[in-house]
């Protein structure tokens, strides 16, 4: 997706290219517009110039991982109510003060995917899901 298309619903950052990879496809084949980061910086790169509907978030990423990306996000007007679910293998749950709105542990189920992007937002065209 090149920036200065007109939205994301689903920006997945994650260094593993396998993963990111997976995600993207599957939710694109649910209707979802995907794009993908590979580091927090490119993710920041990303959304100075398309905004993102929802945020699926590795943690450990190179250059600026997932927390100082989250951070980043809550930190700016235009993004901070952007809904951050993280995805990672780490057993310490994230909690609300610490700016995310979701956890899936990795390996996640792909329903659990399905049930987490859907509580944050929906396909294009329809509502947000209100929780």
């Amino acid at each position: 997706m090149a920036a200065g298309d007109p939205e994301i619903d689903v920006l997945i950052v994650d260094d593993d290219e396998a993963i990111a990879e997976f995600v993207s496809v599957v939710l694109s084949q649910h209707g979802y517009r995907v794009a993908v980061a590979r580091d927090g910086l490119q993710a920041i790169n990303i959304l100075r110039h398309t905004p993102a509907r929802l945020l699926l978030l590795d943690l450990m990423l190179p250059i600026m991982d997932g927390w100082d990306l989250a951070r980043a996000v809550r930190a700016n007007p235009k993004l901070k109510d952007t809904p951050i679910v993280v995805l990672s293998a780490l057993d310490e749950l994230p909690d609300e003060s610490q700016g995310v709105n979701g956890y899936l542990r990795k390996p996640f189920d792909i329903d659990d995917l399905f049930s987490c992007v859907a509580a944050n937002i929906s396909p294009r065209g329809r509502d947000l899901v209100s929780m």
